[in-house]
């Protein structure tokens, strides 16, 4: 079963578009086609630190 993550297409922070990026790279370069797979689990993580990097104010 897929799992999707809906995100803003035009976000600051894509991870997403970025996987899709190195994707296309190493297709080029290499002729090598990369295959992602993204679990719940990680998607879970993902959620809840962007969550806190939502309500996080520092500057770094």
């Amino acid at each position: 079963m897929a799992v999707q993550a809906y995100l803003s297409s035009n976000a600051k922070h894509n991870q997403r578009r970025d996987i899709k990026t190195i994707q296309d790279q190493i297709l080029t370069e290499f002729g090598v086609e990369i295959e992602s797979i993204v679990n719940q689990k990680y998607l879970k993580f993902l959620f809840e630190l962007r969550s806190y990097a939502r309500n996080e104010t520092k500057e770094l």
